[in-house]
């Protein structure tokens, strides 16, 4: 997802309501900080581990919500 196809999905809901992001082991937790980093992209293969990997020298910029 980009930033504006997440934009345009965003203006789908009321200014005022809160955006969360799924907690550690349950439930949820309020976002907190919008970063941007380096990721290597389709690198990890493991279903535990989530697709793209922080890198100092990714070849990739990204948004990382975090919470």
């Amino acid at each position: 997802m980009t930033v504006q196809e997440l934009i345009n999905q965003l203006q789908n809901f009321p200014k005022d309501m809160p955006v969360v992001v799924g907690g550690y082991e349950g439930g949820c937790d309020d976002v907190n900080a919008l970063d941007e980093v380096k990721v290597d992209l389709n690198v990890n293969t493991e279903w535990f581990y989530g697709a793209h990997e922080p890198s100092k020298d990714g070849d990739t910029t990204v948004v990382w919500i975090s919470h």
